[in-house]
């Protein structure tokens, strides 16, 4: 009778683990998430509102590998973006932004950190490269 306790406590466990051990993707486009990203990029010289903006999403849980989502859409004509997200539990989360022209926000400043299961509201400033530097 013991031995087949242990064998039913064991067979639970390795369902639990398998169950619980999956990573669960980001879900697809146009589903709803539990985290808000949204916010406003403009020209850091002349406040003018950027278009096109590229977002990147990396997640990655502790000691492990990061992963690249690029989110759709990019900025509008108004400068402004929102997306809903599903945070996976024990990731983290930093959203990182790109534009032909402007430097991209990991060489001048840190990713921004995302509040899991909140509103994150940015309002990004970007740096125009100098066109007349030599390569």
């Amino acid at each position: 009778m013991k031995k087949l306790y242990i064998l039913n406590f064991v067979g639970l466990f390795v369902f639990l683990l398998f169950v619980t051990g999956c990573d669960i993707n980001i879900p697809n486009d146009g589903e709803y998430g539990d985290t808000v990203l949204r916010g406003k990029v403009v020209d850091k010289a002349d406040s003018t509102p950027l278009d096109s903006v590229l977002f990147t999403l990396a997640y990655s849980k502790v000691l492990q590998n990061t992963s690249y989502k690029e989110l759709s859409p990019k900025t509008d004509s108004t400068g402004t973006f929102y997306f809903d997200i599903y945070c996976m539990q024990d990731y983290s989360y930093r959203l990182y932004f790109e534009k032909d022209g402007y430097s991209p926000n990991h060489l001048v400043t840190f990713p921004l950190t995302i509040d899991s299961g909140k509103d994150n509201y940015f309002y990004i400033e970007m740096i125009k490269m100098d066109s007349t530097r030599a390569k």
